[in-house]
């Protein structure tokens, strides 16, 4: 729970431009509206367009253990979301501050 709401916090700090690219993606490969993709829509999306190419290892593995997963819109930005390259050391900062609640330099569970 702590690590996802962690994710949600920095994902907000990244341009909106980007996540709107991956909305766009997102929306496209979403075709019955279900809010899931499956693994493989996005890693034919990924060979096509040659984005987010960084993740294809990862994902084939994902879908030859587990053929037709499908993931919601949160899982498909960990996936694509690189945060090592779009996330700065303030954004950590600042999601580090609105968990520590009590302000005692400390996360609790």
């Amino acid at each position: 729970m702590l690590k996802k709401e962690i994710f949600n916090i920095l994902i907000n700090s990244i341009e909106s431009e980007l996540i709107q690219e991956w909305n766009k993606h997102f929306e496209i490969l979403d075709t019955d509206n279900t809010g899931m993709i499956k693994i493989r829509e996005l890693i034919k999306l990924i060979e096509k367009t040659g984005k987010f190419k960084f993740q294809l290892v990862k994902l084939n593995d994902i879908n030859k253990k587990t053929p037709g997963l499908k993931i919601r819109y949160s899982e498909f930005l960990l996936r694509v979301v690189d945060l090592k390259r779009e996330v700065r050391a303030e954004d950590i900062v600042n999601a580090f501050v609105q968990i520590d609640s009590d302000n005692s330099g400390y996360i609790d569970k």
